[in-house]
């Protein structure tokens, strides 16, 4: 049977436009966007073929089936509109479109963006209807962009949106950040939040400062989280490009406090800092290490290490210190590029790294991980007076069974020792040693007490072993996914690879967690703590013992 030429009638839906002539009402009792076609095209073959004079549905209905996508985008069309003896039908519309955007048709594309954005044939998605109304733009739909041009004059803040985000991005050949501009500031003025907000983001990359604030402080009045930020931010620093306002502190600190509230991760470094300096708030060591952990956690900065490598310097110099935990963030930190910082404070006079007390500590952490047990027990009784984690540290010599000379009786008295002091590492080891019976007769009981004590004073191995307790629903307490994945998540850098591989599963599966996300399990799969000591010594100059 000899094929019969397709005809090109690539029609493209005109959303927000009056019904067709015959004026057709949708399902919903809407008017029906009319659908524009072109004109017949004849195919180029060997041998021409001439094309009917009437519209051949079962060749159409034919060709969309085999993959041809001006077919599929032809057949989506009349079940959109109920045309040529089809009923009117959004769902099947919906999925012709689908399958010709997935051959990336740009019609398609900005007609299946058209059933996201109001919700016919599909559920109602603006992110959806963003993603595929703006992929057809950046590649050429040019009758789609005159109609999104006219829908956005008539007031759809959608479409102002829309537009804006083309205008705005990289990829669109007609860039032009001035139009952009004009399409988010049509949007805010109709109130709308995200397009206040990134309207403000848009115009402090364009150095102007003043302008920015004045958008982010209506999103932020608005609730936005990232308005808060940037309002809180430049109130609090004052240092952003075109910023010609006066600072007032205390109430960028107010700003950036409800951006926490709302879990804004960049808020947290900002309060640490504040909280740290005395700017705009009274100073507060305590909240200041609380924010600065938060931060840590979540690193999300311009430059990442630096809330970790903070949070160490801190924990380090800190009346009292911790220097385990302090040892530990820096391990994290630089790996994540402080390895210079770090080596810079190792040779300057402040904070007067070198030779200190947490070098020697340092330096027996390293030994003790190479398996030099009796030389790290050594450097510990130097400075066991002034140091709990020295004491503990010694307790870990004795309790290793690869040490010769291990005594877990002996090492459960350090542990006890250095717990009274203030040490939470120490406090684990205990919960540790009456989990195992090791020095002391087991008692599931115990150990979950000293766990819980441990994890209280922020020590994340502590964190962890609850994490998996609930997990696992032993030592008595019931199996609880939801406060094992929340325990396992809020000390997500220093996870082990049984732990991150229960926090993938649970955002693979959405066991645990509020629903599943596949970019947060892959992320998980990569939060194993691999952080060595060796990576932080490298960094100092050699230790002197006498």
């Amino acid at each position: 049977m000899k094929k019969i030429a397709i005809l090109a009638l690539a029609g493209l839906i005109a959303a927000g436009l009056p019904a067709t002539a015959q004026g057709n009402k949708s399902q919903k009792g809407t008017p029906t966007p009319k659908v524009e076609q072109k004109k017949p095209e004849k195919k180029k073959r060997k041998k021409d073929i001439k094309a009917p004079a009437a519209v051949n549905v079962d060749s159409i209905q034919t060709a969309a089936k085999g993959g041809d996508a001006t077919a599929q985008v032809l057949l989506g069309n009349w079940y959109y509109s109920g045309q040529n003896g089809l009923p009117q039908d959004y769902t099947q519309a919906a999925k012709w479109y689908q399958k010709a955007a997935e051959q990336k048709n740009v019609i398609a594309l900005g007609n299946l963006g058209l059933c996201y954005q109001y919700g016919h044939g599909v559920e109602k998605d603006s992110l959806q209807a963003m993603k595929y109304e703006l992929t057809s733009l950046v590649n050429g739909n040019k009758k789609f962009l005159e109609n999104k041009i006219q829908t956005a004059g008539t007031g759809v803040i959608f479409d102002n949106i829309l537009l804006a985000n083309f205008f705005r991005n990289d990829k669109t050949p007609a860039r032009d950040l001035d139009k952009a501009v004009e399409f988010y500031t049509a949007a805010a003025d109709r109130g709308n939040v995200p397009a206040q907000r990134d309207l403000g983001v848009m115009l402090l990359n364009m150095k102007k400062g003043d302008d920015a604030f004045r958008w982010f402080k209506k999103a932020a009045d608005n609730g936005d989280p990232t308005g808060q930020f940037y309002a809180g931010k430049m109130l609090l620093f004052g240092d952003m490009p075109g910023q010609t306002f006066p600072v007032n502190p205390s109430v960028g600190v107010d700003y950036l406090m409800h951006a926490a509230d709302q879990e804004f991760p960049m808020a947290y470094y900002l309060l640490a800092q504040a909280y740290r300096d005395g700017k705009g708030v009274k100073a507060n060591t305590a909240k200041a290490r609380e924010y600065f952990t938060k931060a840590a956690i979540h690193n999300h900065t311009p430059q990442p290490g630096n809330p970790q490598y903070d949070l160490a310097m801190m924990l380090i110099q800190g009346d009292p210190a911790d220097y385990d935990m302090g040892l530990n963030w820096l391990m994290v930190a630089v790996p994540n590029g402080k390895a210079g910082a770090l080596k810079k404070a190792f040779q300057e006079e402040e904070p007067g790294l070198a030779q200190s007390d947490f070098h020697i500590y340092m330096q027996a952490r390293r030994l003790y991980e190479e398996g030099q047990y009796e030389e790290a027990a050594k450097l510990c009784k130097k400075i066991e007076k002034a140091v709990p984690a020295a004491v503990t540290l010694q307790g870990m010599v004795l309790l290793n069974d690869k040490n010769p000379k291990n005594n877990p009786k002996k090492a459960f008295k350090l542990f006890e020792k250095a717990a009274k002091a203030g040490d939470a590492q120490a406090l684990y080891r205990i919960g540790y040693c009456y989990e195992k019976g090791l020095g002391v007769k087991a008692d599931e009981a115990k150990a979950l007490e000293y766990y819980t004590a441990s994890a209280d004073a922020g020590y994340y191995r502590a964190v962890i072993r609850l994490g998996d307790i609930a997990y696992e629903g032993i030592f008595g307490q019931e199996r609880d996914l939801a406060k094992a994945i929340a325990l396992y998540d809020s000390v997500s850098v220093f996870l082990n690879p049984q732990a991150a591989q229960r926090v993938a599963d649970a955002y693979a599966t959405g066991q645990g967690v509020e629903h599943a996300c596949r970019h947060h399990a892959e992320m998980a799969k990569k939060k194993i703590f691999k952080g060595k000591v060796a990576d932080v010594a490298n960094q100092a100059p050699a230790l002197v013992t006498k």
